[in-house]
């Protein structure tokens, strides 16, 4: 019988293919008669090029066998076996590993190689990861979302809500159609009290909430994808209500909210208009709203159960939840209060960004670099750099310790270079090893104080030689509010950057005292700022020292009529004790992490297992 043709790629068999565990270099072994290769054709002008073919493996024994399932068992050849083969023990794995195969390429050349003498360095692969993340299954689009069946089930759920309300009708096209916040602070605020005076805090969430906004302009809009009325394909939809992505549908949506809670007997906060309060006698009830969440706190749990029904029967609800994940946030009761953390945020946007598997870091940014606008090459595309700078602003919602270096990033959006994307790529990998950290609201009683922490590097941006300040606001020994921001204007002395840095401590104790007031509550000693410049808490307090801070005379007497007041204290404290030294510049390591413990950044193992 006349022997075929040499094959192109050399043919898996039911035997078992392993690597080589000596030192020495490996060969593939094809020994099994059921499908050899001649060797008399494997001359020394030959050599082997790698392809990878991942196969499924399974538990069999302490050892690992490939089993070529995905393909066909070759036929019989009458080549011969290689003269040389090598092989190892295998480990048991529970996954997929790959396995070398190799196409033979006809190379003339008298020179002698390994590669033509079938020796090849074995190729390692990283199987496993540290810091392992889960896979995410949520759908990035349409065609997606209709392949999975709950999620077509939801979308009919969805469409058929929309047309049971009479959202739109369908319509001909025609040329003259136009197709189509919160603060943070506020949120942590509510929360505090509320943990620390054990009240019961409800979540509620309502069922196609724009759907309830009434529209007051003409507006038309495609019909949607995988749901087109077959006998009208062409027709558009003209929106008699508001609808989700519309611009018009979150006030159309607060609106009618509004007008409810105003009929109930709430007041609008003068302070966040997200927030409704009711006071009466001794009931009190918080009302926060963002969007279609709502948070619902106060005194009187028959209280809270009238407002709920009452919802209810306006709108359609969700059933009342206690607090567990809100726009965004895990909230997750403790025995020492409330962690709140952004896990699954942090985890989407390592996904994002083909991130998962990045090697972390100990810190967001290095002590040692210094970035200017014009450090690197710009960007041929900066919109992925925009698009992370602005996801992380939302990140810092329960993340102070990245507030400098998401700062400092955001500084170059206009213009972002190679050496600013490595920055921001040193941040996604701290990210990577510190997913679960947050911040812990204590439920213990303490006294309701205000006290808030103020620093500046002075001249610390080295391109235009403007300081860096921040704050820390701590409500009852809880962290409620923070900022790292870079000063406006030159500042001639660090006295003056460090008064300034007072200043905007001020203004915002001075919004947090207001919403206190609001909420019906009062702080039992006058607020405090810290900070670590002798000559900035001296010309707070003596007005002899005014002539010399006269270009600054706004600030001066801001700060000075609260003092005069006894509205606020200025003191002084060793920079040593000044917390809020991490956000106005990047620190080493091991400073980074002590000042991130203090300030209350911690990770979410520790407050399970009670270390806090």
């Amino acid at each position: 019988m006349v022997s075929p043709p040499l094959p192109s790629l050399l043919q898996l068999t039911t035997s078992s293919i392993t690597p080589s565990n000596a030192a020495s270099p490996q060969r593939l072994d094809t020994s099994d008669s059921s499908s050899s290769l001649s060797t008399s054709t494997l001359n020394q002008h030959t050599t082997v090029e790698p392809y990878e073919i991942d196969l499924e493996q399974e538990h069999t024994s302490s050892h690992e066998i490939a089993e070529p399932t995905a393909f066909e068992t070759p036929q019989e050849t009458n080549y011969p076996p290689p003269s040389e083969s090598i092989t190892v023990p295998r480990k048991q794995r529970s996954f997929n590993i790959p396995v070398v195969i190799h196409k033979l390429i006809e190379n003339a050349h008298p020179m002698q190689t390994r590669a033509k003498n079938q020796i090849f360095k074995p190729k390692s692969a990283n199987l496993t990861t540290k810091h392992p993340f889960s896979a995410l299954s949520e759908p990035t689009c349409v065609t997606q979302a209709m392949k999975d069946e709950n999620w077509r089930r939801a979308m009919s759920e969805e469409i058929n809500a929309l047309i049971q309300n009479g959202t739109w009708e369908l319509v001909p096209p025609s040329s003259s159609q136009n197709v189509i916040g919160f603060k943070p602070t506020t949120i942590r605020i509510v929360l505090s009290i509320a943990i620390q005076r054990q009240w019961p805090i409800l979540q509620l969430d309502v069922n196609n909430a724009f759907l309830y906004g009434t529209l007051t302009e003409t507006v038309y809009m495609k019909q949607p994808p995988g749901m087109v009325d077959s006998s009208n394909p062409t027709h558009v939809c003209k929106l008699k209500k508001a609808i989700y992505g519309l611009k018009q549908a979150p006030r159309a949506w607060y609106n009618e909210l509004r007008s409810f809670l105003l009929s109930f007997g709430f007041k609008q906060s003068h302070s966040d208009s997200s927030l409704f309060l009711f006071q009466q006698d001794e009931v009190i009830t918080y009302f926060l709203v963002y969007v279609d969440d709502i948070l619902l706190t106060g005194t009187s749990n028959s209280h809270l159960q009238e407002v709920i029904s009452a919802l209810s029967n306006k709108f359609s609800l969700k059933d009342p939840t206690p607090l567990s994940y809100f726009l965004g946030i895990d909230a997750i009761p403790t025995q020492s209060g409330q962690f709140l953390c952004q896990r699954k945020y942090v985890v989407d946007l390592l996904e994002r960004t083909s991130m998962l598997d990045a090697k972390p870091v100990s810190s967001p940014l290095p002590s040692t670099c210094l970035f200017s606008k014009d450090d690197g090459e710009p960007l041929e595309d900066a919109s992925l750099y925009r698009s992370i700078v602005g996801t992380l602003q939302y990140l810092l919602i329960t993340r102070p310790d990245l507030s400098f270096a998401v700062n400092k990033m955001a500084q170059f959006m206009n213009n972002p270079t190679m050496t600013h994307r490595r920055g921001l790529k040193r941040i996604m990998r701290f990210l990577k090893g510190t997913a679960s950290y947050g911040i812990l609201l204590k439920s213990i009683p303490s006294p309701f104080q205000l006290v808030a922490y103020s620093d500046v590097d002075w001249a610390g941006d080295t391109g235009d030689r403007k300081s860096i300040s921040a704050f820390l606001v701590y409500l009852g020994g809880n962290l409620i509010s923070w900022k790292s921001t870079k000063q406006k204007t030159v500042a001639r002395s660090s006295t003056e950057a460090e008064y300034k840095a007072i200043a905007n401590a001020a203004s915002e104790l001075t919004w947090v005292q207001n919403l206190i007031s609001e909420l019906g509550l009062s702080c039992t000693n006058t607020p405090i700022i810290h900070c670590d410049n002798m000559g900035a808490t001296y010309v707070s307090t003596n007005p002899a020292l005014h002539s010399k801070m006269k270009h600054v005379s706004i600030d001066f007497h801001f700060v000075r009529d609260k003092v005069n007041a006894g509205l606020l204290n200025v003191s002084h404290v060793s920079a040593q004790d000044l917390l809020v030294d991490l956000l106005t510049k990047p620190l080493p390591r091991q400073c980074f992490r002590q000042l991130s413990s203090k300030i209350g950044v911690l990770p979410s193992d520790s407050i399970l297992r009670g270390h806090v």
